[in-house]
This record gives C-alpha cells, structure tokens and sequence, in this order.
C-alpha cells in the first residue's frame, strides 16, 4: 500500500508540473495585485469573459491513473464566466473499493471545491480557470531555454481528435514522457509514459458538446454542503 501512494503522489507531482506548463508559461494574463482586491476582481472578470470561442460547453473524460478509474465531466458557461468540474473516481485494492466523487465550480470570482459523500469544501478567490488548459498548448517561444532543455519540450504541431483541431507538445520529468494535445484552451488528451515507453496514466476526453444548455445547479453547491474560506 505504501509503494502504491508513492507512486500516486508521484505521478500527482507530475501532473502539477503538466499544469504549470498549460496554465503558468505562455500565459499572458495580468498578475493579481495582493493589495487591491477591487483591481483583483476587474481582472477575474475581465479573464473570465470569452475564455472560450465557445459560449457553452459539456466535456466527458475518461482517466485511467494507474489503475485508479476516473471518470470526469467538465461544464463551461457564457465562455468560460462559469465553469465547473465533476469527478467520480473508484478504486478497488486488496478487495475494498474505495469512492470518491469531487467538485470543483469556478463562478462569481471564487472556486469552491468539495466532496459529494463527507458534505464539506472549501472556497477562494478564482485568479482565471480551472480547465488545466486554459492557455492552451504553451508556445515555445514564450518559455526559457533552460526550461526547454531541462523538460525536452517539443511543440507536435496538429492532430484531430474527436472531429477537433488539437495543439500537443511533449516534455520529459524524471524520466517519465509526457504527451498533452488541447483544443480551444481545453485539455483533450493526455498520456504519461514511464522510462520504458509503456504508458501508465492516461487522461483523455470521450465525447465534446458544445453550445448546449447547461443546468444552472451544475454552478451551485448543493444544499447541506458545508463551505468554510480557505
């Protein structure tokens, strides 16, 4: 059981380091003032209108973390003023199953998060989205040569995935490939492949619903869910 967690928060570290290139580098959204937080919520306001081409989206995800099944439905609003992550994960091991089902909803300037079975989160301010993608696949250009050469980034230029115009890049951590394609600011797929080429977490979308009616309730917390400031 030891052996398995270190592994997962490996594999989490990893993860992370896949979101700093997709949301940090080749980002050119203003920083937030820690003093000003009228200038803070401007900006929140002005990132959130038309983060997307498209004013409403459904996104399904399959996600296969070492052996760890995760399904996820991401839900975006009025391009991207409000979005919202669900995710449902099972996990069977030494014959207990174990699961979880999160939420994550960005809406009004804050991102509240919470688990649907304990009935508790947690809310903050929101400083942009919570895609994973929201700046796409990163430009080369927009990273240093250090970065470049320490991760082996290379751009993959276009492939098409579920009828969509998808950007991917590759880069190495630790040994470890890791392959992301996004279309639109939204992460499409993406595969971590150990030193030995063989593939052992993937994340990928299954099916792309856009400029649909999304339910309001997909932004709101549930009542009998208890929310405290992080």
């Amino acid at each position: 059981m030891k052996n398995y967690i270190k592994m997962f928060s490996f594999a989490a570290l990893a993860l992370c380091l896949v979101v700093l290139f997709t949301t940090g580098c080749g980002s050119k959204k203003e920083s937030v003032p820690e003093s000003k937080p009228e200038a803070a919520q401007e900006i929140v306001k002005q990132a959130a209108n038309k983060m997307y081409k498209f004013k409403s989206a459904i996104i399904y995800y399959d996600a296969d973390l070492m052996g760890m099944v995760q399904t996820q439905t991401f839900f975006v609003d009025n391009y991207g003023e409000k979005e919202a992550r669900y995710s449902l994960m099972k996990l069977t091991m030494m014959g207990e199953t174990i699961e979880t089902e999160d939420v994550e909803i960005n809406a009004d300037g804050f991102v509240t998060k919470f688990d649907m079975k304990k009935k508790t989160g947690t809310k903050r301010k929101s400083y942009g989205s919570i895609s994973g993608g929201q700046s796409g696949v990163p430009d080369a250009s927009s990273l240093s040569k250090k970065m470049i050469d320490e991760y082996k980034f290379k751009e993959l230029g276009e492939k098409e995935i579920l009828g969509k115009k998808c950007k991917g890049y590759t880069m190495v951590f630790n040994e470890m490939k890791v392959e992301a394609w996004s279309w639109e600011n939204v992460p499409i797929l993406m595969n971590m492949l150990d030193k030995k080429g063989k593939q052992f977490i993937t994340i990928k979308a299954t099916k792309i619903e856009t400029d649909v009616a999304v339910p309001a309730e997909k932004f709101t917390v549930p009542a009998g869910v208890v929310i405290k400031d992080n």
